[in-house]
């Protein structure tokens, strides 16, 4: 919805920028997350709904939008239903192998076929139980777009099924075993493809139908941004392949080729002595760093295809999240994590949330006080709010 009704009747003003300012702390949260955890630990998952509350209002009540903050009003007790659905969902998956073969597998393909209702589900419940400046948030989306928005999967998953009875049925012929592996590479490779596109249409379903009282900020990035971002992506990726296997072929060169002469009693004379680890070592963490690399790049890419540019004529979104700080905050929380061994995450969940809110700014054309009146409300679904959470979506602030 790219713009309001007239009879809206909104009083369009002076382009207005809000700044987005995220004031939380690391040691404050600390406090919060310990609590959280240990309780739930206690209970065995009972005050998982009480820890998530606390969760939201502290990072909802730190993000400060033109000065003003994010205020969440869900209650634990709305939660308490969905988070006992999916406790059921995941002690039946348990166990369900135990009794009878294939069931979980069956269970796993429910999930996936469920997992677009839980996404609108639980957008309805975060957006209409979060406000600004008194004004309530809304999701307008329905259940059959949620469908929708998932239709770049469903040739890979169609074509995957058919190789696999397509394979199955001609398991006895010589080269079916060839074919087969042949097919197969070939769905990767499609699925690969479409990641791109089915990423675009879930970012899609949720930005063209987050409403903010009467205001919408569609998504106005097409298919292309997003094929571009998973194409350097993979081009970022490529050249840290390329730099970590020159690395170990110089490593292993000089290692199989001393003065003395090459062959394996020297590889081994070589591989016992300290140096040998620290390269090794050395080498190792470069990796990773380098792999993080990619994760940031890919991450700083993405936020702002999605959200530089997001908007309509009332309001307009802009995120200029750069590589650089992004590459040094993640790899600073992945050294801080393994080396406290992972006492540093609530400090870590601060330091990005603010680098990622405080790369946002908006412009907003519209009277505040105007909205008031038209603000929606949304419906309240904690079944779907929770089943989102334990299936590892992110449904952001």
């Amino acid at each position: 919805m790219a713009s309001l009704p007239p009879a809206a009747a909104l009083v369009v003003t002076r382009r207005q920028r809000l700044d987005i300012r995220f004031t939380g702390s690391g040691s404050e949260y600390f406090r919060i997350w310990i609590v959280n955890l240990l309780l739930t630990i206690f209970t065995l998952g009972v005050y998982h709904p009480w820890a998530k509350v606390r969760r939201l209002r502290y990072f909802h009540g730190n993000t400060l939008v033109g000065g003003h903050p994010l205020d969440f009003h869900g209650e634990p007790r709305q939660m308490v239903k969905g988070t006992a659905v999916v406790g059921a969902f995941v002690l039946v998956y348990a166990v369900a192998g135990s009794f009878r073969p294939g069931a979980q597998a069956v269970l796993v393909l429910a999930a996936l076929v469920a997992t677009p209702a839980l996404l609108w589900a639980a957008l309805r419940f975060r957006l209409s139980h979060t406000s600004w400046r008194g004004l309530r948030f809304g999701f307008t989306g329905t259940l059959a777009g949620a469908y929708r928005s998932q239709w770049p999967v469903l040739p890979p998953l169609a074509l995957l099924l058919a190789v696999a009875l397509g394979t199955a049925a001609t398991a006895s012929a010589p080269s079916s075993g060839a074919r087969g592996a042949a097919a197969l590479a070939g769905v990767m490779l499609l699925g690969l493809a479409m990641v791109p596109l089915w990423a675009h249409q879930q970012a899609r379903y949720r930005l063209d139908h987050a409403a903010f009282a009467e205001l919408h900020a569609p998504l106005q990035a097409g298919a292309g941004r997003f094929y571009g971002v998973f194409v350097r992506t993979a081009g970022v990726a490529l050249l840290v392949a390329l730099a970590v296997g020159l690395a170990a072929a110089g490593i292993a060169w000089r290692t199989a080729t001393p003065q003395e002469g090459a062959g394996p009693r020297m590889l081994l004379q070589w591989l016992m002595q300290p140096t040998a680890w620290f390269t090794g070592a050395a080498l190792v963490v470069a990796y990773l760093a380098l792999l993080w690399s990619v994760r940031a790049y890919h991450a700083s890419r993405m936020q702002n295809a999605i959200w530089h540019g997001a908007g309509s004529e009332y309001v307009r979104f802009h995120s200029r999240l750069a590589f650089l700080p992004m590459f040094g905050v993640s790899l600073k929380n992945l050294l801080l994590l393994v080396l406290t061994l992972g006492l540093y995450w609530p400090f870590a969940q601060v330091a990005m949330a603010r680098l990622r809110l405080e790369a946002v700014w908006i412009e907003l054309f519209v009277d505040i006080d105007a909205l008031a009146s038209k603000q929606r409300g949304g419906a309240s679904r904690a079944v779907g709010d929770a089943g989102a959470d334990a299936i590892g979506m992110d449904i952001g602030l």
